[in-house]
């Protein structure tokens, strides 16, 4: 069961009015890596719905100190329930927050991942962190860093909790022409959960330190994926499943630039 941070009922005015109007259900589209959109329909360069200027409204204003947060689509109630692990829920008001930091003189980026959402008068939040340290000599966030896809920039990486593994995906990005680069971006999160319970996992397995899952070759801890590790597509393989979407995220924020 996916361990959240279970908090009072919080009335996100921004997010419900954009949410108004929307039916009690997502239309059910699980996609998984073998039935991926064409690359032209997802990095495009543009945020669909984005203001011609950079002061886009947070609907997440005032719950998050830092980083970069926006409303989140989850991709269907069926797996985001699979990802949740726990009593079946109907996601409401669903928010994300990125918030990455630079790592000094090298170009990953280390950091979490909080996804928010209301459940029953209830709210609550998982957060996914890609650690700080290094193990051998090689940094935990080594794998999360921009590169070239498609004749655009994007980005991909791998965070954690006692659950099991997502990876942030940025597929589109938007220039406002002012000399400043790019100030939005939008993306998805795909998902992997681990295959025994945590308890194990807390222990370290068979290691005598915890590793980040992307460093496990082998075991029910093993969430790599080898095109986020050598970056030969944007999207994860092997089994991450699409969790959700976000756009309209201001990119200064997220990843504090």
């Amino acid at each position: 069961m996916r361990l959240f941070y279970k908090h009072t009922l919080f009335i996100f005015a921004a997010a419900a009015l954009i949410l108004s109007g929307c039916g009690s259900k997502y239309k059910s589209e699980p996609q998984t890596t073998d039935s991926l959109p064409p690359s032209d329909e997802v990095i495009d360069g543009i945020i669909p719905g984005t203001p011609g200027h950079s002061s886009v409204i947070d609907p997440a204003d005032g719950i998050w100190s830092s980083g970069g947060s926006a409303l989140f689509k989850p991709a269907s109630y069926e797996l985001f329930n699979q990802w949740v692990s726990a009593h079946p829920v109907e996601p409401q008001q669903a928010l994300i927050n990125v918030n990455l930091v630079k790592a000094s003189d090298k170009n990953t980026y280390y950091g979490e991942v909080k996804i928010r959402y209301q459940h029953n008068a209830s709210t609550y939040e998982a957060t996914l962190r890609s650690g700080t340290s290094s193990y051998d000599g090689v940094d935990f966030y080594k794998y999360n860093y921009w590169f070239k896809s498609q004749n655009q920039t994007v980005f991909s990486g791998f965070f954690e909790d006692k659950v099991g593994a997502i990876v942030l995906v940025v597929n589109r990005t938007l220039d406002l022409g002012d000399g400043g680069g790019s100030s939005q971006i939008g993306g998805e999160v795909w998902f992997k959960n681990f295959t025994a319970s945590w308890a194990a996992y807390d222990q370290g397995g068979a290691w005598s330190v915890v590793l980040p899952c992307w460093f496990r070759s082998i075991g029910p801890y093993d969430c790599r994926s080898n095109s986020v590790m050598n970056k030969s597509n944007l999207y994860p393989t092997n089994g991450y499943q699409k969790l959700g979407t976000f756009s309209n995220m201001n990119k200064l924020k997220a990843f504090n630039e």
